[in-house]
């Protein structure tokens, strides 16, 4: 190859070096014949491609560029930095990463959640916008979603070993117009190890010190280099043992965590332990409307007991808590327990004229299991011969519930890359074509239980066979509810467990693949230096086929959220364009003055066409101080699950979804609530009757799903002295994104009817109450239609701030980096005319995050200090306030709090690295001051116990970890 083609390493194949030599200004050559201006002209072009190689080519940009003088804000993370950390876990790596660290993110402590990719999956959202919204490439190509169920639409990175990887390169501002959709956000390209001798092998543990948790990994890496061939292959096997809820203190014992006005706990004590009463899963009671276990030494063999305490006369201590059952609870996975496999090649052959054709083949296996319990709690009739109580009641009985994933994913890419044929202005120009297929095939497990099988055996009679579509007949006498021995230990006898209890599978396919193809070169030159143009086309194609199993088609499950079929396909076309212009060069105030323009068309057959836009600025004043910015529009076209999502059904609680409940009381809704909820009959203390709301959640296709869109600008300054080899950079950032796809909420579609004179806004099609005279649930929520749409519009802005540090000493070399994120501003607006929600400072949105990592190599010795650094945060806002006068635990006029807030939280670690011959030993203590995640109350904010469920804070505990690699 006579130039350096950038394609592969950047994030698409388009400009060529020449690019490179505007920005690196190398002196042009003054020639008195044509014969010697050539001569000069390829030795100053060689020369400059020489100096190019010793940076990077930088996300975002053909430029070969670093950090600090790219023209767009990039974070550079590499696998060596994160390995003296103590971390090869690319999910951990990325998230813990400035940009991500702003808001959580999903990882493997979201068991029991319904995420997007299924449970077990890890993605990453930059900036808090979405994993949707974040775009991540593999040597510059896109990768294919991975999961499970009806909403696979991110990268899963579990499907990405470390072991692979040698850097992580992270563009901070939007790039549609380079890339493509998804790019709202930014841009993550894992850059791949390429060509190198001999190979490697690396075992790595981290153990936390309290146990739980544990993780393994080993691989395996070889090159091969025969002639003109080149290629590493690779074996990853990573293991993450299950945390579980038992293993933390902070886990073990949910509490409510009220506070009275003076600062005392207002808990209600557990007689039983003599501590604050614990609120994991309360079971093996019978409910009435009071809470009773069995008790042989009463009367009617059953003992009241309190939950709460809910009037005057059951002060917190005087009678006995209604039990939970604290060794089930404790046995909860807080992280899920996986295993993952890889295989992975890369590899290529160069011709003698410079012509490479190269590839990538990866294949990802991932099992994982997230192990829970959950009430069972069927409604009994009064009438029915199994109900002891012969009241409206039903007993509270915990059963296992546990979810199984076998995620199997494969990448296979193609490409061939060499120099154009010197035609006209084609000369000098270098081309890259590849073709790539990814392919998730999944399959997922669910235990559950027969909604028909329940319904006919709670009713009048002990069986109603015309209620069974899965079963001819019920176990003998029924199914006994109120057995002791069943309400206390979840045990049933084995015909009534086989009739109740199943378990089904659900598969699902995700199938993306793409032709690539691109054209670079200069067009001509200026006084400056030479005009670079790029353009390309792609042409890509997305399936999904998400299948589960047939009683969860049949919405046949009681108490779960069940889902149809989803299938669909959409087909893509897109051309671009890329320029880049060197304005001024070697002027007062402008060492360099370039300027980069790029577009891109597109159009999809799910609903159109798009264009979007982005013109940037790199502008070096000084050889130590430039100032860069941009300006662009993005634009996410509607994933596939977005537009086709087979009608999952969950529910919601009556309270979670109906301003009606005690509206009469409330400061928080309109006058036009009340009136309305009056109109309907209900009283200003109308406590939301019956039970759960059931939720539909759909694809938006069929309502006209658009496109959203943002705009995206960034304005920055870098300062790299010479007197010291320090640099510093801050960048601003603002994106705006309108037309924002989601689904809009059932308590906002509820809210929006509600708030419409005369009930008449559209929202109100979309729900249905109970309006029966005479009904015992009267007015109560049933159903809700919450379909993807599209809403108004999410806005953020905030800055960052990067430093760096390198210096030899003659003690040893010493660097230092750091990165810091200020969000300012960050809003969220389903109307135009409605009051922007705001997210900042939120529990799990911090408006600061930072990290700070400082190396010194003396000899064969490497010692890292790496701190994580999350700011305050609280719920206070949100609420109008965390303290509240009124009746608590039964006692009017009570003043007391609940724990909101959060306080900032530092964590720790410390490593040394040996290195000998061939081998390497890196020993860590991560989180070395044992600091425990923030524990908030079970108001607000979603915890895992009483800590609060966000990716910011580490669930582990002070860890250590030893790495070691043998290379030959």
């Amino acid at each position: 190859m006579k130039k350096v083609i950038p394609g592969r390493y950047g994030l698409s194949s388009a400009l060529c070096t020449a690019l490179a030599l505007t920005a690196l200004a190398v002196p042009q050559v003054q020639a008195q014949t044509a014969k010697d201006k050539e001569k000069a002209d390829k030795s100053e072009a060689k020369a400059t491609e020489d100096t190019a190689v010793q940076e990077v080519v930088v996300t975002g940009s053909r430029l070969r560029r670093t950090e600090f003088n790219a023209t767009s804000p990039v974070q550079i993370i590499s696998t060596e930095k994160a390995e003296l950390e103590g971390v090869v876990d690319t999910t951990r790596i990325l998230q813990s990463s400035t940009i991500a660290a702003s808001a959580s993110q999903i990882d493997n402590s979201y068991t029991g959640y319904n995420v997007t990719g299924g449970p077990g999956v890890n993605t990453l959202s930059l900036r808090g916008l979405g994993a949707n919204r974040t775009l991540i490439l593999i040597n510059g190509h896109r990768v294919g979603p991975a999961g499970t169920r009806g909403q696979v639409g991110p990268v899963d990175l579990n499907t990405i070993p470390s072991s692979i990887v040698d850097r992580y390169e992270i563009l901070k501002d939007g790039a549609s117009a380079i890339y493509g959709s998804d790019a709202i956000a930014g841009v993550v390209n894992v850059v791949t190890k390429k060509k190198s001798i001999g190979g490697s092998f690396r075992a790595f543990a981290s153990v936390p010190e309290h146990g739980g948790g544990e993780t393994y990994n080993a691989s395996l890496s070889q090159s091969i280099n025969e002639g003109k061939f080149h290629g590493l292959f690779n074996l990853d096997y990573y293991k993450q043992e299950a945390l579980r809820q038992g293993d933390r203190d902070y886990l073990a014992c949910p509490q409510q965590r009220i506070t009275y006005a003076d600062g005392t706990r207002a808990d209600v004590v557990d007689p039983a332990t003599g501590d604050y009463k614990c609120y994991g899963l309360i079971a093996s009671v019978l409910y009435t409307g009071n809470y009773y276990v069995f008790d042989s030494t009463q009367a009617n063999g059953l003992k009241r007991v309190i939950y709460t305490g809910t009037t005057a006369d059951e002060s917190r201590n005087s009678r006995a808590t209604a039990p939970y059952m604290q060794d089930r609870y404790l046995s909860k996975t807080v992280i899920s327990p996986v295993t993952r496999r890889s295989v992975n090649f890369t590899g290529g052959y160069t011709f003698d004229n410079g012509t490479e054709v190269y590839g990538d083949f990866m294949y990802n296996r991932r099992t994982s299991r997230q192990e829970s319990w959950r009430q069972f709690y069927p409604t009994v009739n009064t009438s029915n011969p199994n109900n002891i109580l012969k009241a409206t009641s039903y007993p509270i009985i915990l059963i296992p519930y546990n979810v199984d994933q076998d995620v199997r994913y494969t990448r296979g890419l193609l490409g061939i890359k060499g120099d154009v044929p010197e035609i006209g202005f084609l000369k000098g120009w270098t081309y890259d074509v590849a073709a790539q297929i990814s392919l998730n095939n999944s399959t997922y497990g669910y235990d559950f239980i027969y909604n028909d099988r329940v319904n006919a055996t709670v009713g009048a009679s002990v069986c109603n066979t015309a209620l069974l579509t899965t079963a001819t007949s019920c176990p003998t006498g029924g199914v006994k509810y109120y057995r002791q021995s069943t309400v206390e230990t979840g045990i049933f006898s084995p015909e009534e467990t086989a009739f109740l209890f199943g378990y089904e599978k659900g598969s699902t396919t995700y199938r993306q693949s793409y032709v690539e193809a691109s054209m670079s070169g200069d067009l001509f030159t200026l006084p400056a230096g030479p005009v670079a143009a790029s353009i390309g086309v792609m042409l890509r194609k997305e399936y999904i086929n998400d299948t589960p199993g047939t009683q969860a088609q049949k919405a046949n499950y009681w108490g779960l959220t069940t889902a149809g079929q989803t299938v669909g396909k959409d087909n893509i076309n897109e051309v671009y364009v890329e320029f880049g212009v060197p304005v001024l060069k070697n002027l007062p105030f402008a060492k360099t003055l370039d300027i980069a323009v790029s577009s891109r068309y597109s159009d999809y057959d799910s609903y159109g066409e798009s264009s979007t836009y982005k013109a940037s600025l790199n502008w070096a004043l000084t050889d130590t101080f430039r100032v860069r910015g941009s300006e662009g529009t993005s634009f996410r076209a509607p994933s596939l699950y977005e537009q086709y999502l087979g009608n999952q059904v969950g529910y919601s609680t009556q309270l979670s979804v109906d301003p009606c409940i005690n509206y009469g009381t409330s400061a928080t809704i309109s006058e036009t609530v009340k009136t309305n909820c009056a109109a309907l009959g209900l009283s200003g203390t109308y406590a939301g009757l019956g039970s759960s709301a059931t939720v539909y959640t759909g694809g938006g296709k069929a309502a006209g799903l658009q496109p959203e869109t943002s705009d995206n600008r960034t304005v920055g300054m870098v300062w790299t002295p010479k007197f010291t080899n320090a640099s510093v950079a801050i960048d601003f950032f603002e994106t705006k994104i309108k037309n924002q796809i989601t689904t809009y909420g059932s308590y906002n579609i509820v809210y929006e009817c509600m708030n419409s004179v005369g009930m008449s806004s559209p929202y109100c099609s979309l729900f249905t109450r109970d309006l029966t005279s005479g009904s015992s649930t009267y007015g109560s929520v049933r159903t809700i239609q919450n379909a993807y749409v599209n809403v108004a519009q999410q806005f953020m802005r905030g800055f960052d701030l990067t430093f760096a540090y390198n210096r030899r000493f003659n003690f040893g070399n010493v660097s230092v980096s750091s990165q810091h994120s200020f969000v300012r501003k960050w809003t969220y607006q389903l109307k135009n005319a409605s009051t922007p929600t705001n997210y900042l400072g939120y529990v799990g949105y911090p408006e600061y995050v930072g990290n700070l990592t400082a190396s010194l190599r003396r000899g064969t010795y490497t010692f890292t200090y790496s701190g994580t650094f999350v700011g305050e945060t609280s719920d206070f806002d949100y609420y109008k306030t965390n303290c509240y006068t009124g009746t608590l635990f039964g006692v009017a006029n009570q003043s007391y709090c609940y724990d909101m807030n959060t306080e900032f939280y530092a964590n720790h670690t410390l490593s040394i690295r040996k290195s000998f011959n061939q081998w390497s030993v890196i020993a860590s203590v991560r989180n070395v001051l044992d600091e425990t995640p923030p524990e908030i109350s079970n108001y607000g904010a979603a915890r895992l116990g009483n800590a609060a469920l966000t990716s910011q804070y580490d669930l582990l505990g002070r860890t250590f970890t030893l790495s070691i690699e043998r290379k030959w």
